[in-house]
């Protein structure tokens, strides 16, 4: 029996955790819950959960995580100390906004400033002068007044998809990413796939099975987000658990023939099935895969999700995954759902993520009333 932290706002990640382990699955929000005593193995459903989950694993004698602390895969700055010589340089924890204002001051690049614990939904905060710390410093900072602060280096950005299993990190995926500095804030774009054959894959794969050696993960998901540049790989952070853009299992079943919820379920159900991916590696070379998070750019205080009729004619379009109800409020940059994109021809998905992102930032998908030419 498999157990699944999670909390009860989360009910589409566990929709899509129950699509693929079926019965066997238990969902937890506590300790109490469920009859823990016929628990094999806990994984946490959303990054938030994976303290909770560790805590049941060790109660229950599971060894899903190795050595070190539970820190070093919860929480920034602990996890950038644990991964040495390819963490980001100068990172740090930052108890004051005085402290925060003398850091920016300090550094060459632009600081990013993030929450201290790695969570299901994390702010990201981008200063460049410390007459910006103010308001970041205040809406991050947790109850110890702590944020964390770290240079944001450039380069190219990628995401490294594993499921370990016994101390095995096998690839799911992997991503280039498009993140896009908007008043301030940090905002993902899009997700796009990258091929065994591109000149890149072995390296992102060799910096993430050392990145999370290093941090102590011997079962479960992994996510490691890697910067490229011309001096050096640097891991960003490491998710430890699923993150919430990878609900459209269907999508990457139609690119890859498996999910990255498959194989995460796979290694603990199907472990020889899973051993034999060792060998015959997940088909990744076949299809382009994309998922765009759709945004809410304009000052209006709901949404309509009239406009999906126009992103539907876009060529590779695969699916839409609705996060938001529609007329709920929402803020700025806010994520109303994930578009999915899955083609033969990268360039024709490339050239569909441009509209999507022009017809977010011009309103043109939340106005019922909109109308597109050609």
């Amino acid at each position: 029996m498999i157990g699944l932290i999670t909390s009860l706002d989360d009910a589409p990640v566990v929709e899509a955790f129950v699509e693929e382990c079926g019965s066997q699955l238990v969902v937890l929000d506590s300790l109490e819950a469920g009859n823990i005593t016929e628990l094999t193995a806990v994984y946490a459903a959303t990054p938030a959960m994976v303290e909770l989950a560790e805590t049941l694993q060790h109660k229950l004698g599971l060894r899903a995580s190795g050595a070190g602390s539970v820190q070093q895969r919860t929480q920034r700055f602990n996890q950038q100390c644990a991964l040495g010589p390819v963490s980001i340089p100068q990172a740090t924890l930052i108890a004051s906004e005085t402290g925060l204002a003398e850091f920016v001051r300090a550094q060459s690049l632009p600081v990013v400033v993030r929450p201290v614990a790695i969570g299901d939904a994390d702010k990201a905060v981008l200063l460049r002068h410390d007459s910006e710390v103010g308001s970041a410093y205040r809406d991050l900072a947790n109850i110890s007044g702590e944020v964390f602060a770290a240079p944001w280096m450039s380069g190219e950005r990628y995401s490294v998809d594993l499921v370990t299993f016994a101390g095995r990190p096998l690839v799911a995926d992997m991503r280039k990413l498009r993140i896009d500095e908007i008043k301030g804030q940090l905002l993902l774009r899009h997700r796009v796939s990258v091929h065994d054959g591109d000149p890149i894959a072995e390296s992102l794969a060799a910096i993430a099975f050392r990145a999370v050696e290093a941090i102590g993960i011997v079962s479960g998901a992994a996510h490691v987000d890697v910067v490229v540049n011309a001096d050096r790989i640097y891991v960003e952070e490491i998710v430890c658990a699923p993150r919430p853009f990878h609900l459209g299992v269907d999508a990457a079943f139609t690119a890859y023939s498996h999910s990255f919820h498959h194989l995460l379920v796979e290694a603990l159900v199907r472990s020889d099935d899973f051993d034999r991916r060792f060998v015959r590696k997940p088909r990744r070379n076949r299809e382009t895969l994309a998922c765009a998070p759709l945004r809410v750019f304009s000052a209006r205080d709901a949404v309509s999700f009239a406009g999906l009729r126009f992103v539907r004619r876009l060529p590779g379009f695969h699916s839409f995954v609705r996060a938001q109800s529609a007329g709920k409020p929402l803020s700025f940059g806010s994520i109303v759902g994930t578009v999915s994109f899955v083609s033969t021809d990268a360039a024709s998905i490339m050239n569909s993520l441009t509209v999507l992102h022009e017809m977010e930032e011009t309103d043109v998908l939340f106005d019922e009333n909109a109308e597109i030419v050609g």
